[in-house]
């Protein structure tokens, strides 16, 4: 943990405190700072660590290198933050966005020492890559799906191994005209004290040749990590592994001697091992656990006395060992690698891969039937590592089978609180039967009953089995009352009777329940929650829709109470809920006397509240006591903005000082934002309201959560320019108030499409739809143009489109609609995007199994429940005819051939759909010079009919113009 003073200080740094320029010159020192922000990165405060790095480089701009080695961390730092992304795609997409960084600066500052320790560290940021893409292509069952990740892995390798390249390939050539600039000098006389000119080139030597070879076994990696993505099946997986081992079989022979030789071994062992070599891989990994051998053993002990940095490549080889022995079923031999490291490794448990060793040999003892070895490996993996991951693991070997009970009872309620954090129930619930059976007859059985007891209540509770929950909180009243945890137990017991109650009326329920109200006031009578108790009969009555007798019981509660400023909120909100139910009956002038009363009550509770927070010094109290006077606040917002109060400008007033009491809290800000709209709007005041929302999504303090609120503010333009489109159908002003929508929404949605907050899906699936619908309008669609396939204009203002689509395609991932990926097919048709469209179109009409291509049938029964369908299928056959044009390959063109034979016998010939295929097919065969075929499928139409549709779909002219064009290619 980072000393407090020193965050403190670092606090003021970068928030700018008190002191300005003339602090900061003071705080800052160059190079130690640096030091202190990788110390802050690596403890996991990257936030404060990125912003002592843009302080540094603020301070020190002159200061070239101080610069660059900020720049450099703050795309370590970066890297750390993708690296903890939980999603898959979104890491993916950082991870990648961090790629791009570091290639930058390795291409812009590759010539310094920066630059080059920037360079040697993109290998495992592949690696990062590599594995997320992996796991994505696991975890989808969609084959196409994983196709297509696989072809978007292809690009990132295959440009980072032709980054990778050019730089090995220029290292390379720096390195040999070295070695021939120090072949051409003269040698020494002695060889033993050569020169100083002599020694100052080879030391440039040896550095080119260690850049070289630290490049080189960079591209070797990477090439590496790129065959783990590829199918095993394919062809190019196999050349990379066989590139990774000979590239490592070169540099063996120029570079013998070197460490990062041993750590290459490693890889071509794991190159090897993909290539099924699995004897040639053990050699390997054998040759790199030799780098010991370099070293003088200790005779007596037996411990080679190897440096950290050795130690770690002998601990990722003897680990990548014993995974390839554990996989051949050879679990003996893998536990004598790993029992071998450790006792003849010095400091081999705090080596890089110590602790996955350790639970490799719990793998590996579990698989030959050594309970003893397990047992002893667990617990040793929880001594090494007490606060980790070593732990973790530790303790789920000890309590997953007969190790259990090598645990005591304070251990077991540990690994039972772990696996119900994990999600492991009823292994949790098995664990805590076991405290209790151990805890009996210890010293401190009290307290690990009455725990074991509420965690396996709140289990049950989670599963809503709330009378076994009950019964376990129970049990605390009954077998530990002096348990620390027994006021808890007894607190969500009460809880449960409601819950219990709630579901079934029954008088035993409400006989408990008062029960242990009572021995919570009794026997606990100092508890925070026994004062909250008495607000549990109101909150019973609102249960049951009596808010009128709720309001009036919170009402008797005294002041001095610890829950009367609770007590009062609640009343006030109870008469709001009964006033909204007056209301609701068509008892207006009731409603409105319900609602004053309320108001009554509110602000006596705001002003309580403040009064409090003034006064209580308990720090745990002030928070409730601050949402005592969030929530009045909103409660008596919304009286004032009924209609039957009608107070809209009082709401503004009430709620001027937001930002300050609630600075940063996006949910606070975001209700009170909210309530703020719909009063700027009830006061007719709209414009005000939305200048004031502007200069808030301006300032950090007060930006948290608004955005649903700018999604309301577009709502509003939106309304707007559809009335007035439909009073004027010609007015300009029609354009202005679609763009301010459209700039309004995407304000709204910005942090969803940044990844700062989750994705509301049905929200950016409606905005989608509106921005396609207002580059309709913007484009000058005709309104009878029904598709893409009528307009012949061009998108002159493609921006909502163009977001429209970026909206579809962050969609597709979260959207539980199908017709997402034919909506964006659909909008980048409208954009010309013929390629991208066939993709997303495919894609469509492969999840709906609605056509079969090779037998040209569409599906009888969708075709009758789905008839709208063979209109999007239509669109299909015309997105691909427009992605055959100028293609070398059949592929679209093949595809448009089959979607319109099969429509032309799928429909009747007298619908518009069966003429726009032939239209749409004819007209493909001309576009690509077979205008033969085209003349052929023309003259059939015209056997029937000179007049081709009659004019029955606007289409004859159409028809007689392709006829001109055709008859007009076949005579030359």
């Amino acid at each position: 943990m980072l000393p407090l003073i020193a965050l403190s200080s670092l606090f003021l740094l970068v928030s700018g405190g008190r002191g300005g320029n003339a602090d900061l010159t003071k705080v800052l020192s160059g190079r130690d700072d640096i030091d202190f922000g990788r110390a802050l990165a690596v403890a996991g405060y990257s936030d404060l660590a990125e912003g002592l790095c843009a302080a540094i480089q603020k301070q020190y701009a002159g200061d070239a290198a101080k610069v660059l080695e900020c720049e450099a961390l703050i795309g370590d730092i970066h890297y750390d933050q993708a690296n903890r992304e939980t999603d898959g795609a979104r890491r993916r997409e950082r991870l990648e966005k961090v790629l791009e960084e570091k290639s930058n600066f390795v291409t812009s500052h590759g010539d310094t020492a920066i630059g080059q320790e920037v360079a040697e560290s993109l290998p495992n940021l592949f690696r990062s890559v590599g594995d997320t893409l992996i796991s994505l292509i696991d975890t989808t069952t969609d084959e196409t799906q994983k196709g297509e990740l696989r072809r978007q892995a292809a690009k990132v390798f295959d440009d980072a191994e032709g980054f990778v390249a050019k730089r090995v390939g220029s290292l390379r050539a720096a390195y040999e005209g070295l070695q021939q600039e120090l072949q051409a000098m003269p040698q020494p006389d002695k060889p033993d004290e050569p020169g100083a000119e002599y020694v100052a080139l080879q030391e440039k030597v040896d550095l080119a040749g260690s850049r070289y070879l630290v490049a080189r076994s960079g591209l070797a990696q990477t090439m590496y990590f790129h065959a783990t993505t590829l199918a095993a099946d394919d062809p190019k997986r196999a050349k990379l592994l066989n590139d990774v081992s000979g590239i490592y079989d070169d540099l063996e022979l120029e570079f013998s001697d070197r460490l990062a030789i041993f750590d290459g071994f490693i890889f071509r062992g794991l190159a090897q091992d993909g290539l099924g070599k699995t004897d040639d891989a053990l050699k390997s990994y054998d040759m790199a656990i030799r780098v010991r051998e370099n070293f003088q053993r200790n005779e007596k002990t037996g411990v080679y006395p190897v440096p950290e940095e050795v130690a770690g490549v002998m601990s990722n080889a003897v680990h990548q060992k014993m995974l390839l022995l554990i996989k051949k079923g050879q679990a003996d031999e893998a536990i004598k690698v790993a029992n071998d490291f450790f006792t003849t490794t010095q400091d081999a448990y705090k080596s890089a891969r110590a602790i996955a060793i350790l639970a490799t040999l719990c793998d590996a003892y579990d698989s030959a039937g050594d309970q003893k070895g397990l047992e002893r490996t667990a617990n040793k993996l929880i001594e090494v590592d007490p606060r980790g991951q070593g732990k973790a693991i530790g303790l789920k070997w000890l309590g997953g089978g007969g190790g259990s009970s090598k645990l005591n009872a304070k251990n077991l309620l540990a690994l039972a609180n772990q696996s119900a954090g994990g999600g492991e129930t009823d292994k949790a619930m098995d664990l805590c039967r076991q405290v209790l059976a151990l805890a009996r007859g210890q010293a401190n059985e009290q307290d690990l009953g009455a725990e074991a007891c509420v965690l396996l209540g709140a289990l049950y509770g989670g599963k809503e089995q709330f009378e076994e929950a009950v019964v376990a909180w129970d049990t605390v009243m009954e077998r530990y009352p002096k348990g620390s945890s027994a006021p808890d137990a007894l607190w969500r017991s009460i809880n449960g009777y409601i819950k219990l109650g709630a579901k079934q009326r029954r008088a035993l329920w409400d006989k408990r329940y008062r029960e242990r109200v009572a021995a919570l006031g009794t026997n606990f009578p100092k508890h925070p929650n026994a004062s909250r108790v008495m607000l549990l009969e109101g909150q019973r009555r609102e249960d049951e829709g009596d808010f009128l007798a709720a309001a009036q019981f919170y009402d008797k509660i005294q002041k001095g109470s610890p829950a009367y400023e609770e007590s009062q909120f609640r009343a006030g909100n109870a008469y709001v809920r009964h006033a909204r139910k007056l209301a609701s009956d068509g008892k207006t002038a009731e409603a409105k006397t319900i609602y004053l009363k309320a108001e009554e009550i509110l602000r006596r509770a705001m002003a309580d509240a403040k009064d409090a927070i003034k006064r209580n010094l308990d720090p745990d109290a002030k928070p409730r006591l601050v949402g005592v006077d969030f929530s009045a606040r909103v409660a008596l917002a919304g009286v004032l903005l009924a209609e039957a109060v009608n107070k809209p400008g009082e709401v503004i007033a009430l709620l001027e000082d937001a930002e300050t009491l609630f600075p940063g809290d996006g949910d606070k800000l975001g209700n009170i934002w909210d309530i703020r709209f719909r009063a700027y709007k009830a006061e007719g005041k709209l414009e005000e309201g939305l200048a004031k929302l502007e200069a808030a999504l301006k300032d950090k303090t007060s930006a948290a959560g608004l955005d649903r609120v700018a999604v309301a503010a577009g709502g509003e333009f939106d309304k707007r320019a559809i009335e007035l489109l439909q009073a004027k159908p010609d007015s300009t002003e029609v354009d202005a108030l679609l763009k301010k929508a459209y700039d309004w929404y995407m304000r709204g949605i910005a942090p969803q499409l940044e990844g700062r907050v989750s994705i509301n899906a049905p929200q950016l699936e409606g905005i989608a739809q509106r921005f396609f619908i207002f580059g309709l309008h913007l484009n000058r669609v005709p309104v009878d143009v029904q598709s893409f396939m009528e307009w012949t204009g061009k998108a002159t203002a493609p921006d909502t489109w163009q977001q429209a689509m970026r909206l579809y395609t962050t969609l597709l991932p979260y959207s539980s609609n199908p017709r997402t990926q034919l909506d964006l097919a659909r909008v980048q048709a409208w954009l010309g995007k013929w390629k991208e469209a066939s993709v997303n179109a495919a894609k469509y009409f492969d999840r709906e199994h609605y056509i079969d291509l090779g037998k040209k049938e569409i599906d009888r029964d969708q075709l009758q429940a789905r008839p709208e369908m063979m209109f999007a299928l239509l669109e299909w056959s015309v997105i691909e005819a427009n992605a055959a044009h100028g293609d070398s390959e059949p592929t679209h063109k093949d595809r448009a051939e089959a979607i319109f034979a099969t429509i032309g016998g799928s429909v009747n010939k007298d619908s518009k759909i069966w003429w726009l295929s032939k239209y749409h097919w004819y007209a493909l065969l001309y576009d690509i010079g077979e205008y033969p075929k085209a003349d052929f499928g023309l003259r059939s139409l015209e056997r029937n009919s000179t007049n081709y549709d009659d004019g029955k779909f606007g289409l004859a002219d159409k028809f007689k113009r392709l006829r001109v064009d055709i008859d007009a290619k076949l005579t030359k």
